[in-house]
């Protein structure tokens, strides 16, 4: 189980937790495969290792289509211009 913290600043009814009441500033026990589920929000603030974000667990946003934004090879790539702010 991880612990996680209520940093929203006001009650929250959450529906995983059975719609109970958690509190501003408690903290509360969630499955370790649920937390990044709690952690993506704002309102969440990892209190144990078990609820610490990794790279590797945290998944990419994809498009509709099923890739990354960044993926796309019909996009141009972006390009610097270092002649940028020059007279």
């Amino acid at each position: 189980m991880a612990r996680i913290r209520n940093v929203s600043g006001e009650a929250l009814a959450v529906p995983e937790l059975g719609w109970r009441t958690v509190a501003p500033d408690e903290v509360v026990e969630v499955p370790d495969d649920r937390v990044e589920a709690f952690t993506y929000q704002d309102a969440w603030q990892p209190e144990s290792a078990a609820a610490a974000p990794t790279a590797a667990r945290r998944p990419r946003m994809t498009t509709a289509r099923g890739t990354a934004p960044d993926d796309d090879p019909t996009e141009p790539a972006c390009e610097v211009d270092d002649q940028a702010g020059e007279a």
